[in-house]
């Protein structure tokens, strides 16, 4: 219900700025044509942004999930969100190197990951034209990443649940896991 929530204000906020460009496109349609004619933003740009956020955020909804199943305090909780945060961080801090060479094969490689598609496959599209079937690959491995984060997820959820107060070894979650 929670992530559902979540969810949906994030898409509300999508909303609203779709909304906004069509009340400019209403009131304004001279600006707002010539501001699509020049490729400020590409229809197809916008519904692959929101495509992405929704997979992009079932995603880590589901890491999010699986990590909050299995501790106990808030201190466990910040010490294991560290790493995905810093994954989460880390298209940010390459952006200057994406901006200079968005097909630099290690980073058209990063872009299939789930772990990074969302941002970076997002960011290649604003600035180049991607080809198709990268774009494609990302979404479909995006969307596996969703449905096997969701199951992993569920797995340790109902181990995590009965271990009240104890923390798992990475073994323990990968038994959890393989059970």
């Amino acid at each position: 219900g929670k992530v559902l929530g979540i969810a949906s204000v994030g898409l509300l906020q999508y909303l609203i700025w779709v909304l906004c460009g069509v009340a400019l496109f209403i009131f304004n349609p001279a600006n707002f044509t010539s501001s699509l004619e020049k490729g400020f933003i590409k229809p197809e740009e916008i519904a692959l942004f929101l495509v992405f956020f929704v997979l992009g955020f079932f995603f880590y909804a589901s890491v999010f999930a699986a990590m909050g199943s299995v501790c106990s305090t808030d201190q466990e909780v910040q010490q294991l969100m560290l790493p995905i945060v810093i994954i989460l961080i880390f298209p940010v801090l390459i952006l200057g190197m994406i901006l200079q060479n968005p097909n630099a094969g290690w980073i058209v490689a990063l872009s299939l990951i789930p772990l990074f598609s969302p941002t970076l496959m997002m960011t290649r599209i604003a600035i180049m034209s991607v080809p198709i079937w990268q774009v494609i690959s990302s979404i479909a491995i995006l969307a596996f990443g969703v449905i096997f984060m969701a199951w992993v997820g569920g797995k340790i959820y109902r181990n995590g649940i009965l271990m009240t107060g104890k923390r798992p070894t990475i073994f323990e979650l990968l038994k959890w896991i393989r059970a």
